[in-house]
């Protein structure tokens, strides 16, 4: 969220660093899951570095259109008004970015959750709902077992999305479009 904050609030920011971010953000997370396992090996670091890598994308870009986003002239009117700097952030800038840096951190949690699982199931670690199926699908087919895993996949991911979703109701339930 900072380097969002950052990039959205000084466009030559946004210039210098655009062709890197697009760049970077353009490797697919699968795809650098071999490289992950040969340097950090088939632990948790691995699934950290591997979740983070996706989940930022979503945050980071959601911030940086939410600070773009800001009313200018809401802006420009606490300026007149010579609000500090810190008071224009506080009490302007940061809640009309808020609901859509809500919506990059509701996209980046079912992202995160997905690839880690995903993970799990390609890498072959020790712990995890993703290594609970293969484990389950190696010993047999466990078919209540996998479902099991599945539906419990389902419910973490839901009640993620349900804190976000109280989240936006309690911080930003002024904003008119409403969280679904």
């Amino acid at each position: 969220m900072p380097v969002g904050l950052l990039i959205g609030s000084y466009s030559s920011v946004a210039t210098a660093t655009t062709p890197i971010v697009d760049f970077v953000r353009s490797v697919p997370g699968i795809a650098i899951i071999p490289l992950l396992v040969l340097v950090l090996g088939q632990g948790i670091s691995m699934k950290v570095c591997i979740v983070a890598y996706v989940t930022v994308w979503p945050l980071l870009f959601n911030t940086i259109y939410g600070v773009r986003g800001v009313d200018r002239v809401a802006v420009e009117t606490a300026r007149s008004f010579h609000v500090s700097t810190l008071r224009t952030w506080l009490q302007v800038i940061l809640p009309s970015a808020l609901p859509l840096i809500l919506t990059g951190l509701r996209l980046a949690l079912a992202t995160g959750l997905t690839v880690a699982i995903a993970a799990e199931i390609t890498v072959g670690t020790q712990d995890g709902i993703g290594y609970f199926i293969l484990l389950q699908s190696y010993s047999g087919m466990h078919h209540d077992r996998i479902f099991a895993a599945v539906v419990l996949a389902g419910l973490v991911g839901f009640f993620l999305n349900w804190l976000t979703v109280v989240a936006s109701r309690r911080w930003i339930a002024w904003d008119s479009r409403g969280v679904q």
